[in-house]
Parts: C-alpha cells; sequence; structure tokens
C-alpha cells in the first residue's frame, strides 16, 4: 500500500508501509536482523528444564474411535489421527459408516492455512490414498455415502459446500455464498447429521445437509447450537431459569451452561436437571461421542466424565492455590506455590470466542515453578457469558475491552502486592491486540509484553481489501470505508498512539511466522520498531523472531521455552526497570478480596484442603501419586 493512504475522507501517513508487501532485499535484511538480534538474546539462558517442564503438564487423554486413536495437538488445531500404519496430521477427519473411507483435512506443508482434502480406503485392516481435493476447507464430514467438505475460493474465505462420493468418484456443488462478508463452517450434529453454519461474527444461519436436495435453512439468530436435525437452539435460550445455554445432548442426557467463564453441567435424565459439576475451564465434547466429555479444569488436570455411568477418569488437583474474582471483571489467578516473584496475564475477548482459562496451568507450568503468578482475565467481547457480553466489547466498543483489562490487571496487582514493572501481559492474535492497545494506552501499567502473530496494524488492516480476513471480519473490527469504525478504532489503536521515542522501558517478546495468512509478520515488524523508537539502546529489550514454515499457530515446545526463559530472565535481571517509571498503585483492598492476601487462607487454599472443591460424581481422585516440588511437575484470528 502506498505510504500515504487516502480514504477520502481522511488521510494519514505511514513511513513503514513499504513493509506490507514483504518483499525485497530490505525485507529479508530486517527479518535476518530482527532474528539474529533474538537468537543471540538466548544466549547463556537453560532452555531444555523450561522445556521439559512445558511437556510433563502436557496430560492429554487420545480419544479412540472406529479403530482410530486421535491425539489432540497441545498450541494448534491439529489432530494426530493414529490407524495401524497410518499417522495423519489433520484440523479435522472422519470415517464413513460403512467404515470403508476416511477424509482429512491437511493444512498446507509450507505452513500457510490453505487445506487439501486427503481421502483413504480402508480394506481388509489396511489403508491406502485414493484421493486428494486441493482448494478445501478445514472441516470434513461423512453424510450418509457422501463426503462433505467446503470449498475455498480464496485464502481463509469458505464459501461453497461440495458432496464427493467415493464410491462413484462423483462431486456435486451444494451451495454458494454471495455475500463477501459471511464464511461457512461445517459441523456434525449427534444424530449423524451433518449442517454447516453462515457466519458474519453477529447473525449466524445454519442449515443441515439433504441428499439430491442441496441445504434445507433451518433458523437464524446471534448465536446457534445446534443438537440434531430436529432439535437448534437460537440466541442461548435454556430450560434452566436464568441460565446461558452452551451446549447439550439428548443422547447423553447433559447440558452446559456458562456465567463468565465459569461452566455448570448438568444431568438431564431426570424430570428436573440436576447440577454435576462446576468446572472452572471448559467442557469439550465430539458429536460422535456424546457422553464422553473432556473437562479442562484450571483446578485440575484434563479428565474424563463418562455421562453413561457420571463418573470421573480419576483427576489430579494441581498443587496450585487458585482464586476467582468476578469484579472488574471475571479474572482468575494461580498462585505458585512458593512466594510470588512476577505475574503474567493473558486475555483475548474477540470473536465471542471462550477464554479458554482451563488451560492455563498446563501452558504455563514452568512459570508457576519458578514463583510467577499466572491470571486469565475475560473482558467484553469474548464467548464467556452472553450475547449482551460479547457485543459490549465488539467493533466500536472495543475499548471497553481494553479497560476492562487495565481495571483487572491493576487489582490483581494490588491483591498480589505486585509492581507493575513486574507485570507481563500476554496475548496472540486477536488477543495480541488487546494486550499491545492496553499497554499503548496505559504503559505505567506494566513491565513487559509477550505476543504471537499479534494484530496489531488495525487501522491500515481494515482499510486494506485486499487482505484476507478485511472484508470477513467487518461486523468484529469495522471497514475503512465507514468513518465512524476508522474514528472509533483510532481512538485507541496501538501503531497511531506509540509516542516517536517509542515505550523505552517495556520488555517485549514477540513471536511471528512467514507463512501466517490471518495475521501477516509485516505487522508485527512495524510494530516492533516503533515500540523501539529511535533509541537503538533498547534493541535488546524489544524481541521479535519471524519463524518460516509454521503458519498462525507457530507455537511450539521449543519456542515457548525461549521466550519464557527470556521472560524469566527479564524478572530476575539485576538491571531491572526502576520503580520511578511506574505510577505504582497504592494498596486499597476491599474486604471483598482479603481472603486471596492473608497468609492464613492462603495456607487454607492447599491440595489438602482442594478436596473439598474436587469434582464428586462417583469417580475417585487420585491423590499423593506426584511430589509437589519446583521441578516436579510436569479462524479468523483466533487462539
Amino acid at each position: 500500500m502506498a505510504e500515504v493512504l487516502n480514504l477520502g475522507y481522511i488521510a494519514w501517513k505511514n513511513d513503514l508501509a513499504w513493509t506490507e508487501s514483504q518483499k525485497g532485499s530490505h525485507w529479508e535484511k530486517a527479518i535476518q536482523g530482527e532474528n539474529e538480534n533474538f537468537t543471540s538474546s538466548l544466549k547463556g539462558l537453560s532452555i531444555k528444564p523450561i522445556e521439559k517442564d512445558l511437556k510433563s503438564a502436557d496430560i492429554s487423554h487420545p480419544w479412540n474411535y472406529k479403530g482410530f486413536t486421535i491425539r489432540r495437538s497441545h498450541f494448534s488445531p491439529n489432530q494426530t489421527w493414529l490407524y495401524k500404519g497410518l499417522k495423519q496430521i489433520c484440523w479435522d477427519a472422519d470415517i464413513d459408516s460403512s467404515e470403508t473411507y476416511f477424509a482429512a483435512a491437511v493444512q498446507d506443508p509450507k505452513g500457510f492455512e490453505r487445506f487439501s482434502v486427503e481421502i483413504f480406503q480402508i480394506q481388509k485392516g489396511q489403508i491406502s490414498k485414493v484421493k486428494s481435493i486441493q482448494g478445501c476447507g478445514p472441516q470434513v464430514a461423512f453424510y450418509k455415502d457422501e463426503l462433505i467438505y467446503l470449498e475455498s475460493s480464496k485464502d481463509l474465505r469458505y464459501d461453497s459446500v461440495r458432496a464427493y462420493n467415493p464410491g462413484t468418484d462423483t462431486d456435486t456443488l451444494l451451495y454458494s455464498l454471495k455475500d463477501p462478508k459471511e464464511n461457512l463452517e461445517l459441523k456434525r450434529a449427534e444424530d449423524g447429521s451433518v449442517y454447516v453454519i453462515v457466519d458474519d461474527f453477529v447473525m449466524k444461519r445454519v442449515g443441515f445437509i439433504k441428499k439430491r436436495v442441496g441445504i434445507l435453512w433451518k433458523g437464524k439468530g446471534k448465536d446457534i447450537f445446534v443438537v440434531s436435525n430436529d432439535t437448534w437452539i437460537l440466541n442461548q435460550k435454556s430450560s434452566i431459569k436464568d441460565t446461558i445455554l452452551e451446549s447439550m445432548s439428548k443422547k447423553g442426557n447433559w447440558l452446559v451452561t456458562r456465567s463468565k467463564g465459569i461452566r455448570t453441567l448438568w444431568n438431564t435424565s431426570k424430570d428436573e436437571p440436576e447440577s454435576m459439576i462446576t468446572v472452572w475451564g471448559e467442557i469439550n465434547f465430539d458429536a460422535r461421542d456424546v457422553t464422553r466429555l473432556y473437562i479442562t479444569d484450571l483446578r485440575y488436570e484434563p479428565y474424563i466424565v463418562d455421562t453413561t455411568s457420571w463418573t470421573l477418569s480419576n483427576p489430579e488437583a494441581y498443587p496450585f492455590p487458585i482464586t476467582h474474582y468476578l469484579h472488574p471483571a471475571p479474572s482468575f489467578l494461580v498462585y505458585p506455590e512458593g512466594p510470588v516473584k512476577g505475574l503474567l496475564v493473558t486475555a483475548y475477548g474477540a470473536y465471542g470466542s471462550p477464554t479458554h482459562v482451563g488451560s492455563l496451568v498446563e501452558r504455563w507450568h514452568p512459570l508457576l515453578l519458578r514463583g510467577w503468578a499466572v491470571a486469565s482475565v475475560c473482558v467484553p467481547g469474548s464467548g464467556d457469558h452472553d450475547i449482551e457480553w460479547k457485543e459490549a466489547g465488539q467493533r466500536l466498543n472495543r475499548k471497553v475491552a481494553i479497560d476492562s483489562l487495565r481495571d483487572a490487571v491493576q487489582n490483581l496487582q494490588e491483591e498480589l502486592s505486585i509492581s507493575p514493572k513486574k507485570t507481563c501481559l500476554y496475548g496472540r492474535s486477536a488477543g495480541g491486540l488487546l494486550v499491545i492497545s492496553t499497554a499503548t494506552l496505559y504503559p505505567s501499567l506494566l513491565g513487559a509484553l509477550y505476543v504471537e502473530s499479534p494484530y496489531v496494524d488495525v487501522l491500515r488492516t481494515i482499510s486494506n481489501e485486499k487482505l484476507p480476513l478485511t472484508d470477513l471480519e467487518t461486523r468484529e473490527f469495522g471497514i475503512g470505508t465507514n468513518p465512524v469504525d476508522i474514528l472509533a478504532t483510532q481512538s485507541w489503536s496501538p501503531m497511531e498512539h506509540t509516542p516517536a521515542d517509542g515505550i523505552p522501558e517495556l520488555f517485549v517478546v514477540a513471536r511471528s511466522d512467514s507463512a501466517d495468512l490471518e495475521v501477516f509478520p509485516y505487522e508485527v515488524l512495524k510494530w516492533i520498531w516503533r515500540v523501539r523508537g529511535l533509541n537503538t539502546k533498547t534493541k535488546q529489550k524489544k524481541l521479535l523472531y519471524i519463524d518460516n514454515g509454521q503458519g498462525h499457530f507457530a507455537t511450539g515446545f521449543k519456542s515457548r521455552a525461549e521466550d519464557l526463559a527470556l521472560l524469566d530472565r527479564w524478572l530476575n535481571s539485576p538491571d531491572g526497570i526502576s520503580d520511578k517509571n511506574y505510577a505504582v498503585r497504592r494498596k486499597n483492598r476491599s474486604t471483598k478480596y482479603k481472603m486471596a492476601l492473608s497468609r492464613k487462607n492462603k495456607k487454607n487454599m492447599t491440595r489438602k484442603n482442594k478436596k473439598n472443591n474436587a469434582p464428586m460424581m462417583g469417580g475417585r481422585r487420585r491423590r499423593g501419586s506426584r511430589k509437589s516440588t519446583r521441578r516436579g511437575r510436569k479462524g479468523s484470528r483466533r487462539h
């Protein structure tokens, strides 16, 4: 794009616009320089112990389905499907009812978010590849004897539904979108039905696949949850008074309600729903196996609930004290076992997506072992509450989410008696936009930022319709052709509010990837230069690594271990930032929060005391099998 961007009603200059082409010797030299600077900063750091601690916390439960063993990825949407000699890494896969054909949506090997559908035939226990379909979406599903998949006309745009019959090798177009602001998702229902969701981030439509008919449209609303061909719920209505429905199953006899980041699982096999378990995290399931619920609760290692008998798979409590606050924003705080040395706060707040607090300990385990407290804050715009909560932080209201995060961070700092200079905010993708905007508007709030693939150059992005997500996300972030969107966004957009001399006190660790199609790497490069300012002496405090071939979900155990090692060294560095650079708030704790701070109550929030809060549904919780030592514990711009 041009250095001067003229929208007709407003124009502004950006001297770094040349980076947006991501081509040429200057671009290559810039990436090389940043990567060399990042790599040199790793010298002398002990990475392997942190990586070991990360891997030891990855306690997943594989799923067995029709002879396949399926394992989830720790940091990305990838799944690994294993069947005898086959190992298929994909975003989604399915098997037909006769167990003759297997299909998987496989990501481009270069890391780009482009997919092919790989189709295999199973004969006499042997599996062989029979077809590959290019230019597809990330989801597949068999309906009767046909494979339903999405066709992609351009990057990140899934605008057609097709049916392929592997027996006859015929391919049929069922439906195509016309509105460039809408996208398609493909899903399965528990009765074997296959349906599509048309979504523009405000309104959704649901339609069911009908053989020889195409798509039979059923309903439209701001939120839709589908159970089966004859049961779907619009706008989060629930049979339980004053509750927000998240999901349900007639076959499994359960439903899930949520309230500000906390979920409740209900048994619906009786006349009145019975509350079975409260989860500080997520209740996940697959429509093909609805009696098996996968629970991620930040108080326990991941576990399984079997709703046929309402039993648990022996969840073990984490050894870390945990506190939950509702005000000023729903927040979950995990304490280390010893003194608190630093604070990491994570947040997301976009697309109506849940904040995923359940994996907090799993993902940040090495920091907890090293004296960090770790928190997750739910802000308006997320999918942690109702539709009004989502809309309260969306598009023109994003400043509300920024201020909510600021208020929550200040209260967490007070509760821990931790100074801003020892506070780090983490965000990836759209969450990166949230935390960077907060750090830019309120620089005295924190001492460090850790961001991955951050969506940060928001004004230039919503004004560039050539980018893959600009049209699609009009109702989430706005569009450059709308002056109201531009004027509202410029009031908080980080690129336009970063001072000319940068933010010298701020320590930054940033990651991106050259194959990222959701947030192009030029965005974070431009931002790192802005926040670094004109003072080249701050280069070692503003670290950026641009990987190659990993895409939008570039995080791995090694890269995360490197980043955590950098953050921990920053926290313990003797030449840290002086308190005089921060407006440290004085303690003004209300009675409401004193329980989290008192030594007596902190002592009571131990593993021994936690047994009173454990899930109790006939399962047995394992205790004492691990030592609680400091080393002994193991699309769209989405998470």
